[in-house]
């Protein structure tokens, strides 16, 4: 059976969406011939919320370590909150290890925290392991390069040049991608020539019948609003923002 190191530095109990793919996806690695390997992030050091109902659609035989990452509270006095940046010399030294010890036949990024990514040609360098990545958002963004600085995120002009580089020089020794949308894997062929159509492989999120087995059995209820209370309730989960406005109207 062959070895696979999955990078995700959001996973349960953090509720943040870039770990739902190899949450769902987890319990089937074996039944496709590899043995996972998750490394994460200890949730103390994240900060998103936490929703302990998502460790139990952990399989109980996972192979998952938790690390640290330099405190927020401390890093944010330098202007530096992206767990990825906190994290990278966590995942550095840990996955040197983990790596020494089994012989992983692949290394698997599932995530939107970046900078670890720079790991991966690290990696390939160091001990011939190839690597891919999931690309579930742009890594470098030219969404907002015609925008006025005043819809701008803080600090874009530093973050952008820096993603611009780091993704250049990671790209460029990639073995293969997986995305989302093929929207992604469009634009990095278009930046890179060394990617592929072959190396491409465009998986939309799916949803996991756990979830749901998990949820009928919870003493969960419905907090938002009260069910024929004569109202028309709308619900909706995702991201908000001036670009929404659109689709909203």
């Amino acid at each position: 059976m062959k070895k696979v190191l999955i990078i995700s530095p959001n996973f349960p109990p953090i509720n943040a969406a870039d770990m739902h793919r190899v949450r769902q996806s987890l319990p089937f690695f074996e039944g496709m011939g590899w043995k996972a390997t998750v490394l994460a992030v200890k949730p103390e050091f994240v900060e998103m919320s936490q929703d302990p109902m998502l460790i139990k659609t952990i399989p109980d035989d996972s192979d998952v370590h938790y690390l640290k990452a330099f405190d927020s509270k401390y890093t944010r006095k330098f202007g530096l909150g992206n767990i990825g940046y906190r994290s990278l010399y966590f995942f550095l030294k840990a996955g040197n290890k983990l790596i020494r010890k089994n012989k992983y036949d692949l290394i698997y990024f599932s995530t939107t925290a970046f900078p670890v990514m720079v790991l991966g040609k690290y990696w390939k360098h160091k001990f011939g392991i190839p690597f891919i990545i999931d690309m579930q958002d742009p890594w470098r963004n030219d969404f907002y390069l015609d925008k006025p600085k005043n819809e701008r995120p803080p600090k874009f002009w530093f973050a952008y040049r820096m993603d611009k580089y780091l993704e250049a020089t990671t790209m460029k020794k990639v073995a293969g991608i997986v995305s989302v949308s093929p929207g992604y894997p469009k634009t990095l062929m278009e930046r890179y020539a060394n990617i592929k159509p072959e190396m491409c492989t465009v998986i939309p999120f799916g949803g996991a019948k756990v979830d749901f087995d998990i949820l009928e059995k919870s003493a969960l209820k419905n907090s938002l609003f009260t069910k024929g209370d004569g109202h028309i309730n709308f619900a909706y989960i995702g991201r908000g923002g001036h670009d929404m406005n659109f689709a909203l109207s």
